[in-house]
C-alpha cells in the first residue's frame, strides 16, 4: 500500500489575518507561553483534510498518515478515519515500566475505540532512539539490546499500525555529536529558555556492515558513523537468533501470518505480577496472547486465560517456554513472547 505522510498537518492552516497568538502569564518556554489558537487546528482544517482524503480514496490501496504538531492521543484519534491514520506519540513518552505502558495503552484504547486504528511508534527522527531511551529510563543502559527485543514484541503485539524508524531493527542508539558537527539548526540555538534535543544524535547513518562507512557510503557521511558500528550492524546480526535483527524478523513473520495480530481487538489479561503485562488479540476465531516482562529479573506469573495451554509463536528470545495448562509461566528478565493456543 502506498500513500502520503503529512508533516505537522494540524498546523497547515493559520489565521487568515495572521494575528498573533495570545500570550499566557506562565510557561516554561516562549512556545509554552502562547495560547496556540491562531496557528494550530484552524477551523477550516477539517474541511481541507476531508477534501484531501477524498482524492486519495479515489485510488485503490492508498492511505495517509498525518503527524500532529501537538494535541496528543485525543487529537490523533479525532483526526483518524479509515485508512487515514495519525501518529500518536504517547508511547514514546513512556518509560520502560509496566505501569507507564498500561496507562498509555489504556488511554489509546479509550480514545480510539474499536472502530479506529492507532499508530504504534516507539521512536522517530525527532526523538531519542528507543533502545537507549527505554533502557536509560529505568537505569539499565547495559540492557539496551534486551529491552530493544522486548520493545519489538510490544510494538508488533499492540493493536494498530506499527511504524519502525530505521536502525531500530538492530538496536541502534544515539550518537553524541560534537557542537561543531550538529546539523540540526534549532539545536544550535538551544538554551535555558529554549530546551531542544539535538536530533542529529538519532539521525546517524544506517549501520549495514563493519568497517569505514558502515556499508552506507564510501565517502564522508553528513553525520559521523556510530562508534559501535563494527559490532552492531546488519551483517553481524543476520543469522544470529539472539540478535535484535532476527527478533524483528521473527515478529514480522508472525504478524504477517496472523489476522489477530494485524486487526484483532485488544483485551487485558491478568498476570498477578505488577511488572508483567499481558493482553490478547482476537480476530474471528483466531487468538494470540502477548506477555511482556518489564523487570530486569525473572518473574513467575499465572496467566489468567480460560482454556488450553499456549505455544510460543515468536518472542524476544529464540527459545521461549510455553504457558502451562494451569497458566503458569516463568519469564526471564525483559522477556516478551507472543503465544497461540496449543490446540490450534
Amino acid at each position: 500500500m502506498d500513500g502520503f505522510r503529512l508533516d505537522v498537518f494540524n498546523a497547515f492552516l493559520k489565521d487568515p489575518g495572521l494575528r498573533d497568538n495570545p500570550v499566557l502569564p506562565e510557561g516554561s518556554s516562549p512556545w509554552a507561553r502562547l495560547e496556540h489558537k491562531n496557528d494550530l487546528d484552524h477551523a477550516d482544517f477539517a474541511d481541507l483534510i476531508a477534501r484531501f482524503r477524498t482524492i486519495v480514496d479515489g485510488y485503490a490501496d492508498r492511505m495517509s498518515v498525518g503527524e500532529l504538531f501537538s494535541g496528543g492521543t485525543p487529537a490523533a484519534a479525532r483526526y483518524t478515519s479509515g485508512r487515514h491514520i495519525v501518529f500518536d506519540w504517547s508511547l514514546i513518552e513512556a518509560p520502560w515500566t509496566a505501569a507507564a505502558f498500561t496507562a498509555a495503552i489504556q488511554s489509546r484504547e479509550e480514545a480510539y475505540g474499536p472502530d479506529r486504528s492507532p499508530t504504534v511508534a516507539l521512536s522517530n527522527h525527532d526523538r531519542e532512539r528507543q533502545a537507549g531511551r527505554l533502557a536509560a529510563s529505568v537505569g539499565r543502559e547495559a540492557d539496551s539490546d534486551a529491552i530493544a527485543r522486548a520493545a519489538a514484541v510490544l510494538q508488533f503485539g499492540l493493536r494498530g499500525t506499527p511504524f519502525l524508524y530505521y536502525g531500530e531493527e538492530i538496536g541502534m542508539v544515539d550518537v553524541l555529536i560534537p557542537d561543531d558537527e550538529i546539523v540540526d539548526p534549532p539545536a544550535r540555538l538551544a538554551g535555558p529558555d529554549f530546551p531542544w534535543y539535538d536530533r542529529s544524535r538519532c539521525r546517524t547513518p544506517m549501520q549495514w556492515t563493519a568497517g569505514p562507512g558502515a556499508g552506507f557510503t564510501s565517502g564522508a557521511p553528513w553525520l559521523r558513523i556510530a562508534p559501535d558500528t563494527d559490532a552492531r550492524n546488519v551483517a553481524a546480526q543476520r543469522g544470529d537468533p539472539g540478535s535484535v535483527l532476527e527478533t524483528y524478523r521473527r515478529l514480522l513473520a508472525a504478524r504477517r501470518e496472523s489476522p489477530a495480530l494485524r486487526i484483532g481487538r485488544h483485551d487485558w489479561i491478568a498476570t498477578g505480577q505488577p511488572d508483567v503485562l499481558a493482553w490478547s488479540r482476537t480476530a474471528g476465531r483466531e487468538c494470540r496472547l502477548v506477555v511482556i516482562n518489564f523487570a530486569g529479573s525473572d518473574r513467575d506469573i499465572v496467566v489468567e486465560t480460560a482454556g488450553d495451554a499456549w505455544t510460543p509463536v515468536a518472542g524476544s528470545h529464540p527459545d521461549p517456554a510455553p504457558v502451562a495448562r494451569d497458566g503458569r509461566l516463568r519469564l526471564r528478565a525483559d522477556e516478551a513472547v507472543i503465544f497461540r493456543p496449543a490446540t490450534v
